[in-house]
């Protein structure tokens, strides 16, 4: 029924918006970044493919709004919900929606509020994710600018590794040393075309958690932004 294809094409853009817990997670970034009560805020993301969905976000619910502004005269005329003044009350608010979405988007694109820390580690499986993620984020406009390598196995150096062939434990991590290198390389080249720093961080004999004076944690971070941190250049 071409009467009804402007609804359809609603319901069909309605169906593309990514779900309340997505569109949630960026109320709560534009509003603490609105707020001015932090000088940094630090979202912990969820795994990469719902970040990515929760980052477009705000681009599909503008579009859904705007499909609603234009479509809101015949759906008005049809259906007879509202009264000119909520009509006008429903303009606005839509209005002042992609108002704010607009500021959303602006601040998570601007590199001097927000800065995009990607994590992986060297494996065909992580460098294929990171290098999916970081075109997907420059064709939405974020610019990721610093990765980093967790898991990493330190070069131990010739002598440690001669005795690979006679210490089984040595030979495993040599062999995933050496695994682990062509990725390392490929990163590297990656992160060179893209302008993004690497930072690699060694896998530990601890795991990185806690609060306190004995916590693990504290010394993950002075490992990673520390005086002696690892940093590949």
């Amino acid at each position: 029924d071409p009467d009804n294809e402007g609804l359809s094409s609603v319901m069909s853009i309605n169906n593309a918006i990514p779900g309340i817990d997505e569109w949630g997670a960026c109320e709560v970034m534009g509003q603490q970044f609105r707020s001015g009560e932090y000088d940094l805020v630090v979202f912990d993301t969820a795994p990469t493919g719902h970040t990515l969905k929760a980052l477009a976000s705000p681009s599909h619910v503008k579009q859904f709004i705007l499909q609603l502004r234009r479509l809101k005269s015949k759906l008005l005329g049809k259906l007879l919900l509202f009264k000119k003044k909520e009509a006008d009350e429903l303009e606005l608010c839509l209005a002042e929606f992609c108002d704010e979405i607009d500021e959303l988007k602006a601040h998570l694109a601007d590199p001097s509020k927000t800065q995009i820390v990607l994590v992986s580690i060297p494996t065909e499986a992580g460098f294929m994710e990171f290098y999916r993620t970081i075109n997907y984020l420059e064709s939405i406009g974020l610019k990721p600018r610093t990765l980093v390598l967790n898991n990493m196995v330190p070069d131990m150096g010739a002598q440690t590794w001669g005795l690979a062939g006679d210490n089984p434990a040595v030979t495993m991590v040599y062999h995933e040393f050496r695994n682990q290198q062509p990725w390392v390389n490929e990163y590297r080249k990656v992160c060179d075309q893209h302008d993004i720093s690497i930072v690699g961080a060694v896998r530990l004999p601890y795991e990185p958690k806690g609060v306190g004076k004995d916590s693990h944690l504290g010394d993950f971070a002075e490992l990673i932004c520390g005086p002696d941190k690892i940093h590949m250049e």
